[in-house]
């Protein structure tokens, strides 16, 4: 099975890095567990690795609310071809449930290469030991 994003480099990548569920920090994916925050206050806390002025209104919505009930999980897909520049970000819950997802470049290739990398991601949340997903 090859990846089939729809667009050549994030192919590329995936082959090169995979995809993981968990922790995840190399220069195509960056992954955050964020545990259950009491306030806003400490979920900013708990997000300042990813950097909180960088993050798309409707992430950080569904952080403030979301994250004060349960368990999340961060994904942050770059190109770094285009200098890091972001694909998506990805907000999960720690069963794999998509909560929010945050495409950055409004091109409709690269909306349907999010989508594709977010099934990715549910495909790899369902499987049991969470392996990383990889191609080679």
């Amino acid at each position: 099975m090859f990846p089939n994003s729809g667009i050549k480099a994030i192919d590329q990548l995936i082959k090169k890095h995979g995809v993981h569920y968990g922790d995840a920090d190399n220069a195509f994916q960056r992954t955050l567990y964020l545990p259950p925050c009491e306030s806003v206050m400490s979920t900013r806390a708990a997000i300042l690795p990813f950097g909180l002025h960088r993050f798309p209104p409707s992430i950080w919505l569904k952080l403030t609310t979301e994250c004060q009930q349960r368990p999340t999980v961060l994904h942050q897909f770059r190109l770094p071809q285009l200098d890091g520049k972001r694909i998506c970000w990805v907000l999960m819950d720690t069963h794999g449930q998509v909560l929010e997802l945050a495409v950055c470049i409004n091109k409709i290739h690269y909306v349907k290469a999010a989508k594709y990398l977010t099934s990715l991601l549910i495909y790899h949340a369902d499987s049991p030991q969470h392996v990383e997903l990889a191609y080679g």
